[in-house]
């Protein structure tokens, strides 16, 4: 199978994730899934938010040269995503968001020549580069209803409208979708 294994999505903020590992599992510790806005804060008294809780269920791989994979199926691709190193979420910066908001690291004041600036947390980017589908085959293994949100630039589960997901960005409660539909490739090609 082509493509990266070990993601996943979150049960309480609904975004894609890494987890670090092929056997997608909710009990893997704080250091291996990353940073969840909707989750507490993994430290008593700490700000930070405590890890993603993984949906058994999903199970996924993250193209990275589609080039190569050969079938005629998939017509559509679409690059630019990223893995955030700090929250470990699938994020792109064409969604709107310039590095969008990440919920694993803390707004800080910055200096300007005007004065101090509160400034959020960015996306941290890794050097790969992921593709995902945006026109399949119904033989193909994919899984619909991913989308980008137009607030934090998180690839996020939008296909049930009662749970659009926490977003990290203030002001913004749930996840805004911006963009077209985007397909998860099953970890198992078995949908």
């Amino acid at each position: 199978m082509p493509g990266q294994t070990g993601w996943t999505g979150c049960q309480n903020c609904r975004a894609m994730y890494f987890s670090g590992s092929t056997e997608v599992s909710p009990d893997h510790g704080p250091g291996s899934n990353g940073a969840c806005a909707a989750a507490t804060p993994a430290t008593p008294g700490g700000i930070l938010p405590g890890p993603h809780v993984a949906v058994p269920e999903w199970q996924f791989q993250a193209e990275m040269n589609p080039t190569h994979r050969g079938d005629f199926t998939v017509t559509g691709w679409t690059g630019d995503f990223f893995r955030c190193t700090t929250c470990d979420g699938m994020f792109s910066i064409g969604a709107g968001a310039v590095n969008g908001v990440c919920p694993g690291r803390l707004p800080h004041r910055e200096q300007t020549a005007v004065g101090s600036l509160l400034v959020l947390g960015h996306h941290e980017t890794g050097d790969t580069g992921y593709f995902f589908a945006t026109s399949w085959s119904v033989r193909d293994a994919f899984a619909s209803g991913w989308a980008l949100c137009g607030h934090c630039g998180l690839m996020f589960f939008h296909g049930d409208p009662s749970d659009q997901g926490v977003c990290p960005e203030p002001g913004a409660d749930t996840h805004h979708a911006v963009s077209v539909d985007f397909g998860a490739e099953s970890a198992f090609d078995d949908f």
